[in-house]
């Protein structure tokens, strides 16, 4: 993973990172930092890139020119995630890490002095993050925060990959307790069960002990946590048709935003898509005035999934200029991996696939496919020769698939969504995939490898 730090002052960056695990996992190559002076960017002839506010005020505020001149150096026309760390983002916490760590590139923004100017902040920014509700000199602390967090979670950082999921704030609990040699220490003992020997009981004992500690010492997590647990029993009622919000929910990359004993409704972290699941009811189609607020409250909003078909009351999309697709969602309920004979599956650029795959041609599948910065792409190669391909959304909506090895068409196509529903499964969500009427040939392989289908259909509305 790369970081690209935007900042007065790359030495702090580059010195503070240069330690301990994230100095090791610089040196191995698995994560990158490319601290960037601001500076070097300005046409000052002193290398001056701050001025005075309009209006009047206290201070100097960072120009637009320098910053946005930045920004194009490391994006290079790409659309990079780019965070600009404020105390008037969203809080930072362990979730935001584990979805920041599946980018494969992110750029940070350190504002400095009285901050940066709107302008620019409008045009390139796509994340306001804070670590807190406290004011600091500038923004390369924070950077070094959540570069040291993320980083935690990029497979390969830590010895054991395991350890980062089962730290503090995991799951919306704190940590259990944990212990070491000798067994008794300032007559202390350690607790009977972790020595047994039965990882059961041991893990058992850990869950609870962590649900006891987050309830003492963390009363508001806890209270999340509980609510959370409500509302997935109630989507469980039916999970392949509320699959899409569970496995959010679950993994992480959804958090929970109301609650009634008619719907679940839940937004998506980065803050851009709403997902309601239990709205069938009495089979009556049912969208709660709450829905229509968060959308009036949030222009950030540009897409609703929901499990109420083709139909959604107008009054939820606020006259807001539209588009629909219906899909099935075809779910994957056993928690055992999927196999797969096709194993070099690599994530892959739209642009290279239009080099390796001559056959590839999504835009005839997808016309905005091309614009889509939440789309991963997937190669399956066979004999270092590509075989086959998958385009697949963020919210594991399918956009094309195809082989091109007619022999082995169906291995190939199921090799590619095996491998993307095992990622699921290992996030520890409900694997599924979201397709659409007209795909019916990748629904039917879906079906033979063990997926099932529910009975509502899934809509989504997606904002132009």
């Amino acid at each position: 993973m790369k970081f690209h730090v935007l900042t007065l002052f790359p030495e702090m960056i580059t010195q503070g990172l240069g330690q301990s695990i994230t100095k090791r996992a610089i040196e191995k190559h698995i994560i990158e930092i490319n601290a960037v002076n601001i500076r070097d960017y300005t046409t000052e002839k002193h290398g001056k890139v701050d001025d005075y506010t309009y209006g009047g005020g206290a201070g100097m505020l960072i120009q637009a020119e320098p910053v946005y001149q930045a920004c194009q150096s490391v994006s290079k026309g790409k659309k990079i995630r780019t965070v600009y760390v404020t105390p008037q983002g969203k809080t930072f916490d362990q979730k935001l890490a584990g979805e920041l760590s599946k980018e494969e590139e992110l750029v940070i923004l350190c504002g400095h002095y009285e901050g940066i100017d709107e302008r620019v902040l409008e045009e390139t920014v796509t994340d306001f993050i804070s670590i807190g509700d406290y004011v600091l000199t500038g923004g390369e602390l924070p950077a070094m925060v959540m570069i040291d967090a993320i980083s935690r979670l990029v497979p390969g950082v830590l010895h054991n990959d395991q350890s980062a999921e089962t730290e503090s704030f995991h799951n919306d609990l704190l940590e259990y307790p944990q212990y070491s040699r000798p067994e008794v220490w300032h007559g202390k003992e350690v607790p009977a069960v972790l020595l047994s020997g039965n990882h059961k009981k041991i893990n058992d004992w850990r869950i609870e002990a962590s649900r006891e500690r987050t309830k003492k010492r963390r009363p508001d997590l806890y209270a999340r946590y509980e609510e959370k647990q409500k509302a997935l029993k109630q989507l469980l009622r039916n999970k392949k048709e509320n699959a899409f919000l569970i496995h959010g929910l679950l993994c992480g990359t959804a958090d929970l935003a109301r609650r009634n004993e008619k719907f679940v409704m839940g937004y998506d972290r980065t803050g851009t898509r709403i997902m309601l699941a239990g709205n069938v009811y009495d089979g009556k189609e049912y969208i709660p005035e709450s829905m229509t607020e968060i959308i009036s409250q949030n222009p950030k909003i540009d897409e609703i999934i929901v499990n109420c078909g083709k139909s959604l009351p107008d009054a939820a999309l606020l006259e807001r200029k539209y588009r629909r697709s219906v899909y099935k969602s075809m779910v994957y309920t056993q928690n055992v991996s999927l196999p797969q004979k096709i194993r070099d599956i690599r994530k892959i650029t739209v642009e290279q696939a239009d080099m390796e795959f001559p056959q590839w041609r999504l835009a005839c599948a997808c016309g905005e496919i091309n614009t889509r910065n939440d789309m991963t792409v997937y190669a399956g190669y066979l004999d270092k020769d590509p075989v086959g391909i998958m385009a697949i959304q963020r919210d594991s909506t399918l956009l094309a698939i195809g082989s091109y090895k007619a022999d082995m068409k169906g291995e190939i196509m199921k090799s590619l969504f095996a491998n993307h529903l095992n990622e699921m499964l290992k996030d520890g969500g409900l694997p599924y995939i979201l397709v659409k009427e007209e795909h019916q040939q990748a629904a039917d392989i879906l079906a033979q490898m063990g997926l099932y289908t529910g009975k509502s259909e899934i809509s989504k509305v997606t904002f132009d």
